[in-house]
């Protein structure tokens, strides 16, 4: 992030809370922050401005810049949920329909069938550390792709989307200890 734009959030901040930070403030701000990168910045002092009463102190600001990676986590530790709910229920053999970063992921490791064949050991260890990465990596960045992966017999993909955006909720977050096998359909 450029100083100068940095500098403008933080005043913008201080400026909406009636409490600006001095410059002497604004210097140790900026070596703090500097490297972060600008949309996570932008995320926090948005976030600062409705729920700080003063200007937030470096250490409020980090947490804000730490809750908003965390909740990232849980979401991706739930579309990872989603993907093993899913294969348990419909296999390979139907199709299925899933938000555009899930179908992005699927798509990459070779398409629907292929993943309903990847073994539990498998999916469980390195592929769900990767389907996490991967998922926190595109969240950003994939606007258009393919929903729907057709499944061995024709017909209507069944559709599978995440909590907390007025959709039904999945039974349990798998992201956290899930060693047990498959039951695949």
């Amino acid at each position: 992030m450029k100083e100068s734009l940095f500098v403008s959030l933080a005043v913008q901040l201080g400026d909406m809370l009636n409490d600006a930070p001095t410059a002497k403030q604004m210097n140790g701000l900026w070596k703090i922050f500097k490297d972060y990168p600008d949309d996570d910045l932008r995320a926090a002092f948005s976030k600062a401005a409705v729920s700080c009463r003063f200007f937030p102190k470096p250490v409020e600001l980090l947490e804000i810049l730490g809750a908003g990676k965390a909740a990232l986590d849980v979401e991706a530790g739930d579309a990872f949920a989603l993907l093993v709910k899913a294969i348990r229920e419909t296999g390979g053999n139907h199709g299925v329909s899933f938000e555009p970063v899930i179908s992005s992921i699927v798509e990459s490791w070779g398409g629907w069938q292929t993943v309903t064949l990847i073994p539990s050991e498998e999916l469980f260890t390195w592929r769900r550390r990767e389907f996490v990465r991967e998922y926190k990596a595109r969240k950003a960045s994939v606007l258009d792709a393919p929903t729907e992966h057709p499944g061995l017999i024709p017909g209507p993909a069944k559709r599978y989307e995440l909590p907390g955006r007025g959709r039904k909720q999945i039974a349990g977050n798998l992201n956290r200890g899930a060693s047990h096998e498959l039951g695949r359909g």
